[in-house]
C-alpha cells in the first residue's frame, strides 16, 4: 500500500517483534517512513485482518491454556497491542483465564529483550527461573531464555531451535502435564 521496498527482507525476521520495532527495521530500508504512524497503521490492519480472517487455533492450545490456568499462575506475553489480545481472548473465551497480560504497551524494549518476560514473572509474583514459556518465535525464545526461563517452542516437526523442546501442537503434551508441574 505504501510502496515500501521489502524485497530484501525476510518476513520471518519480524515474528515476535512489536509493531514499533518492525517499523524501526523497515525504516532502515525505507528512510522516509514515520515509525509511530507506521506502527499504528500496521497494528490497525492486523486487528482488522484478525477480525475478518481469524487465525486458526494451534491444535489443543485453548485446552492447554485452560488446564495450565487451573493448576498454575498463567500469563500471556505478546508483542501485539492489547486490542489484539482482547480480540483473541474474546474469540476463544479466555477473558478471565490469565492472571497477567503483558502487551507492547507495557514495555519499552521489544523481544528479544527479556523485559516482557521479566515483567510477566513480576506480575505473577514468581521467579523467572520458575517459569515455563511456550513460544513460537526466535526473538521470543531468546527473550525468555535471557530472562532465565525454560522454553518449549511451538514449531513444525524438525524445526531448529535452542528451546528445551519443540512441539508442533499442544496435543503433544502428556496428559496431566500442567498438574505435574505444580
Amino acid at each position: 500500500q505504501r510502496g515500501l521496498t521489502l524485497s530484501n527482507i525476510d518476513p520471518t525476521t519480524f515474528h515476535g517483534l512489536t509493531w514499533t520495532r518492525i517499523a524501526q527495521c523497515l525504516k532502515k530500508v525505507n528512510p522516509g517512513l514515520i515509525i509511530e504512524s507506521a506502527a499504528m497503521e500496521m497494528a490497525r490492519v492486523f486487528q482488522d485482518l484478525q477480525r475478518a480472517q481469524p487465525v486458526p487455533e494451534i491444535p489443543g492450545a485453548m485446552a492447554a491454556v485452560r488446564d495450565a490456568a487451573a493448576h498454575l499462575a498463567t500469563a500471556i506475553v505478546t508483542s501485539s497491542y492489547r486490542p489484539s489480545v482482547e480480540i483473541l481472548c474474546d474469540r476463544f473465551g479466555l477473558e478471565s483465564t490469565f492472571e497477567a497480560i503483558v502487551t507492547a504497551e507495557d514495555i519499552v524494549h521489544s523481544k528479544p529483550h527479556p523485559e516482557c518476560y521479566t515483567l510477566a514473572a513480576s506480575r505473577l509474583g514468581v521467579a523467572p527461573s520458575s517459569c515455563l514459556v511456550f513460544e513460537d518465535s526466535s526473538a521470543g525464545i531468546e527473550a525468555a531464555q535471557t530472562a532465565g526461563m525454560t522454553v518449549i517452542r511451538i514449531a513444525p516437526p524438525g524445526a531448529h531451535t535452542d528451546a528445551l523442546a519443540t512441539i508442533a501442537h499442544f496435543h503433544e503434551l502428556p496428559h496431566g502435564f500442567f498438574e505435574r508441574l505444580r
